[in-house]
């Protein structure tokens, strides 16, 4: 049992099993890195319920302000820094509650992954809810969402005529 479940900050870590990517695009590390490196577009499709409120960028580095779209005043603010192998992201959702998840693309064989890293802290309800999500943080499930739409997008917008050809080759054994 962790100990620090009943202590005043809690510390909650989470290493997760590589994630597959989409058949369409897991050979291609670099348009991977490209998706994660695009902080405007992480930001949209991570917090899709957030507008940003401001963005300062640097080389590698963007911070946002993003303010909750309803009547309530909620505030986060993330940083997301692109690192050699995909990315860090820093949210800080509440005073004392913070959340760092950083993906990393990794190859084998097969194609490439992406490994899911997060720590939170200060938050029993943060970690409890990554429970809910099959102990994935819920920016993770969003991005994994958007990258099974660009497959469907990429599988769908083969001609016909090409899908049929692959199909008869397929068949064939060539």
């Amino acid at each position: 049992m962790n100990l620090t479940f009943f202590t005043r900050n809690p510390f909650f870590k989470r290493v997760s099993k590589d994630l597959p990517l989409p058949p369409s695009i897991n050979k291609d590390e670099q348009a991977i890195l490209n998706i994660l490196h695009n902080h405007h577009l992480l930001v949209r499709i991570s917090w899709p319920e957030f507008e940003i409120r401001s963005a300062k960028s640097t080389a590698n580095r963007t911070r946002f302000v993003l303010r909750l779209r309803s009547v309530f005043r909620v505030v986060r603010r993330v940083e997301i820094t692109n690192t050699n192998d995909g990315v860090c992201i820093w949210e800080d959702s509440e005073p004392g509650v913070t959340c760092r998840i950083h993906w990393t693309v990794s190859g084998g064989q097969s194609g490439y992954t992406l490994k899911e890293m997060y720590v939170t802290r200060g938050s029993r309800f943060v970690w409890l809810s990554s429970k809910i999500y099959g102990g994935h943080q819920v920016a993770t499930l969003f991005l994994m969402s958007f990258l099974k739409k660009i497959d469907r997008v990429v599988t769908t917008n083969v001609p016909d005529s090409e899908r049929r050809h692959h199909n008869l080759k397929k068949c064939r054994g060539d």
